[in-house]
C-alpha cells in the first residue's frame, strides 16, 4: 500500500473511500503481522485514516445534537414563510 495521506487530502476525502481505505488499511496490518513483517508505516497511516472517521463520526454527532436541541432553527416551513416574505 503507498502512502499518500495528510490531513488535507483526508479532509476532503469521500466518506465510502475513507471507510474502506480504513478497512484495507486494517486488513493489510493483520496480514503483514501474520507474516512477521513491520507494520509500523501502516500502522502511522491507518491512525491518520481512523482519526479523520474519528472526526468526522464526532462532528456528525455534535450536529445531529445540535439539530435536536434546536428545533426552531431548523424548522424548514417556518423558515421558508419568512423568506417568501421577502419576495411578496
Amino acid at each position: 500500500m503507498s502512502r499518500v495521506f495528510n490531513r488535507d487530502f483526508l479532509s476532503v476525502m469521500n466518506e465510502d473511500d475513507l471507510r474502506a481505505k480504513i478497512v484495507a488499511y486494517k486488513n493489510a496490518i493483520e496480514a503483514d503481522k501474520r507474516r512477521g513483517r513491520d507494520t509500523q508505516d501502516l500502522e502511522v497511516e491507518y491512525c491518520y485514516l481512523w482519526t479523520e472517521g474519528e472526526v468526522r463520526d464526532r462532528r456528525r454527532a455534535a450536529h445531529e445534537e445540535y439539530v435536536r436541541n434546536n428545533p426552531d432553527l431548523f424548522d424548514q416551513e417556518d423558515n421558508y414563510e419568512d423568506d417568501n416574505s421577502l419576495y411578496s
